[in-house]
């Protein structure tokens, strides 16, 4: 296939000049937060991004100049002020899979992503040229540009982040024409807590690649082994009981405390802001179970489920009252109270809520505050 070696001068605040795909690759966008195709596409600045006329931005995402002399070349490049600021690439489907809707293309298939010119791609067209600035037709570079003008990437032996996702510029030294933009290319998830996530040459090159650069245009410096490693913080075991059971003995009252016979495993997390939240307690006559979420800045992290045993305030067994126990119902509401005969529903153990039914068959909700009184407080 014979390339179109065009570069054309465009005034992207103008819409003039329109790129087109000759061949089965498609020009990719973000639409509405969606990956989408295009043929061929109209040209100007959004936000400082470039974009086609229809709303979409160029995927990866190009910033551009408002006015700035700009120059589109067949193999994709965009080029300002004679500094490349990034590259067009082209998605190929699958034959008989290929997008299709309106105004974009769409589809669920994912594509091979390559350059303009590469094998099985198709070849850029750059159409709208005004006649006093006519495109000029240049050969299509083949050796990578001067060292001078070549960004340098240096990756360090071992990095320690706290992000959901690693960029380049977590991980290594990046200068160079274009550094400050190509710092915020995300490379990949980071590992889970205190784990560890092993960068090869080929993750790199293929982020690289998918932002529009040629391995030739970069000096790259990867150690034998990168390694990233998630930051991560230690929630003992003496936390989240502790957590749990001044939950409970709150929940409970009546001077109730909770001890936890067992020994929950500690929880490795993330770095930040720490956070422990009973997420559910359940009592019974026992003591009960507390169910305790680890929270990072908010997310949830991790959780466990403790069981706990009520004692009394001298650390002795609260007192059990089986069901249907006759006991002395107290409703206090302000300074006065009201005593009533009353039976338990449910065993309970002192300090704990418990229900009662009354001579008159109403059901009320208190605290058994010894073996013979529950307190119900309006």
């Amino acid at each position: 296939m014979v390339a179109l070696f065009l570069s054309c001068v465009l005034g992207i605040g103008s819409a003039t000049v329109s790129v087109r795909v000759d061949g089965p690759g498609y020009l990719r966008l973000v639409s509405n937060g969606l990956i989408v195709y295009a043929k061929s596409a109209r040209l100007l600045s959004k936000g400082g991004w470039l974009a086609d006329e229809a709303g979409g931005v160029f995927f990866p995402r190009i910033a551009v100049q408002d006015g700035a002399p700009t120059k589109v070349q067949p193999d994709g490049w965009v080029v300002q002020n004679e500094r490349r600021v990034g590259r067009l690439t082209l998605a190929v489907f699958p034959s008989g899979r290929e997008p299709s809707g309106r105004p974009y293309l769409a589809s669920g298939e994912r594509p091979t992503v390559r350059f303009p010119g590469d094998e099985g791609a198709g070849t850029l067209a750059v159409e709208g040229a005004s006649e006093d600035r006519p495109p000029v037709t240049a050969p299509r570079p083949t050796a990578p540009p001067p060292a001078a003008g070549r960004i340098s990437i240096s990756v360090r032996s071992r990095t320690e982040v706290t992000a959901e996702r690693y960029r380049l510029g977590d991980i290594a030294e990046v200068s160079g024409e274009g550094a400050e933009g190509l710092r915020a290319l995300e490379l990949g998830r980071s590992p889970v807590a205190g784990a560890t996530a092993v960068l090869t040459r080929a993750q790199l090159l293929s982020a690289l690649k998918g932002a529009g650069l040629s391995p030739d245009d970069c000096r790259i410096e990867l150690p034998a082994r990168a390694e990233v490693v998630r930051a991560a913080q230690t929630v003992r075991h003496e936390q989240l009981v502790q957590a749990a059971v001044e939950h409970a003995a709150k929940a409970v009252g009546g001077g109730a405390a909770f001890s936890c016979p067992d020994r929950p495993s500690d929880c490795r997390v993330p770095s930040g802001r720490l956070e422990l939240r009973v997420e559910r307690f359940a009592p019974n006559v026992e003591g009960g179970s507390a169910t305790v979420g680890v929270y990072v800045d908010g997310v949830r992290q991790a959780g466990r489920t403790l069981r706990l045993v009520a004692t009394s305030a001298d650390g002795g067994p609260l007192a059990r009252v089986a069901a249907g126990a006759p006991v002395r119902l107290r409703v206090w509401s302000g300074g006065a109270c009201v005593e009533l005969p009353a039976r338990l529903q449910e065993a309970a153990r002192v300090g704990q809520s418990v229900r009662v039914i009354t001579e008159s068959r109403t059901v009320h909700t208190g605290v058994l505050v010894d073996a013979n009184t529950v307190e119900v407080r309006l």
